[in-house]
């Protein structure tokens, strides 16, 4: 759980197991307002993120958490993108291995890459 600090560390504390992750995955799949999305590894985020930002980036795939990132049906309009959010946030945010539920409404790093990320907390060391 190293890296994974702040109020989603208290959820962590058993990191997440493959069966959460399979139940995380079928909740994303029942929103309909979730366009597509991909299990992104904690090694896979750390290589995006150092290919982006060079060797200046820090972070490590201990600090990297798993996450499933994708993108939102509609979204650019506030009105219509507020409940795709609540609506994906409602179906997952409670399971089990779940860190927490972001999405990116400004021009950021994953602005084209990504409309929504729910990091998961670090994998269980089973």
């Amino acid at each position: 759980m190293s890296g994974q600090e702040g109020e989603g560390a208290e959820k962590c504390r058993g990191g997440f197991t493959g069966r959460q992750r399979q139940a995380v995955e079928t909740a994303i799949r029942g929103v309909p307002s979730v366009e597509k999305f991909a299990f992104v590894s904690a090694e896979e985020a750390a290589r995006q993120t150092a290919e982006q930002f060079g060797e200046e980036s820090l972070l490590t795939e201990e600090e990297a958490p798993p996450s499933f990132d994708g993108h939102l049906r509609n979204v650019g309009d506030k009105d219509v993108t507020r409940p795709l959010m609540d609506s994906l946030r409602a179906a997952v945010e409670d399971l089990p291995g779940v860190m927490s539920v972001n999405f990116s409404t400004e021009q950021l790093f994953w602005d084209g890459k990504s409309d929504l990320s729910i990091q998961l907390c670090g994998e269980d060391p089973e």
